[in-house]
């Protein structure tokens, strides 16, 4: 097994480098990216270096790697790029999104239950009795129906 290991050569690391770097396209995760472009340059320090022995090569491509994404990582959370996961957590949950939204009811809620309108659809709503006119906000989603409360 060592001796495989004596013959390896600089584009043995590219081709493992474009292999990472499709995978990451297939699978994204940023991790394969930068595993990929880790082994590209360990290709390029072996073309340039063809003596470089192949424990400081995997050496190097380990280093790199680890540098690589946690750099990355640390790039990443300073400027905010995590923050549009939080911005973005109701997206395709409609009835999610409509929490904080206020409306003014145009039938009664009776018995805890009515249905009311926002935007160009009709929602079964549940809260405490209320007369038409009253301007609610919702609260809370529990399936297809809304928990509102009249505000004052």
């Amino acid at each position: 097994m060592t001796e495989w290991f004596l013959h390896i050569e600089y584009w043995h690391w590219l081709s493992l480098g474009f292999v990472l770097l499709i995978l990451e396209m297939l699978a994204p995760s940023t991790l394969f990216m930068w595993m990929g472009l880790s082994a590209i340059v360990v290709s390029i320090v072996q073309w340039i270096a063809p003596d470089i022995t192949w424990q400081w090569q995997f050496l190097l491509f380990g280093v790199l790697s680890l540098v690589s994404f946690f750099s990355w990582r640390h790039v990443s959370k300073s400027r905010g790029f995590d923050e549009d996961e939080e911005e973005y957590a109701t997206l395709n949950q409609r009835s999610a999104s409509l929490v904080g939204r206020k409306a003014v009811l145009t039938e009664p809620l009776e018995n805890g239950v009515g249905k009311i309108r926002l935007d160009d659809t009709y929602w079964r709503i549940e809260g405490d009795d209320c007369s038409v006119g009253t301007k609610v906000e919702v609260i809370g989603v529990n399936g297809a129906t809304l928990k509102v409360k009249a505000m004052t």
